[in-house]
């Protein structure tokens, strides 16, 4: 069984890959060393504004993304509240993988998350198109 740092990190490359197949540019933060007492060091998350992701594509505003294996949205949203954004001249979103494999794609609007997308089986689906029914039937 893999850690849940391992499997988030897992989900920030597929996230990157994902971009970088639809034409992004995409920079994925790394970790990085901590010292917490004397000859103790640990790793941590090296973000950058809050974000996991930074991605440019020539034409679109510089996309930030934030990942989770859908927990802590609320948490997320207060990282993303903490920083002066400018939402004429970037993009803020919180991808949220649920447990199924399904990508919830929710847009930071400045006070709260909008979801703009789903991403199912490497498809994208627009949240105001209704979404496929799934192999058994049932609506997502």
């Amino acid at each position: 069984m893999r850690s849940t740092r391992d499997k988030g990190r897992a989900f920030e490359s597929w996230c990157k890959k994902f971009l970088e197949a639809d034409g992004w540019a995409v920079h994925l933060c790394g970790r990085k060393a901590k010292m917490i007492g004397p000859g103790r060091m640990i790793t941590v998350g090296d973000d950058i504004f809050g974000c996991d992701l930074v991605a440019i594509r020539s034409g679109f505003m510089t996309l930030f993304v934030q990942t989770t294996l859908d927990s802590g949205v609320a948490k997320r949203l207060n990282k993303f509240l903490a920083y002066p954004w400018n939402l004429n001249h970037q993009l803020v979103e919180l991808w949220q993988k649920k447990p199924g494999g399904e990508v919830v794609v929710q847009r930071f609007t400045g006070s709260r998350l909008h979801e703009m997308e789903r991403i199912i089986r490497g498809k994208r689906y627009r949240a105001d198109v209704s979404l496929p029914a799934q192999p058994d039937g049932e609506e997502v």
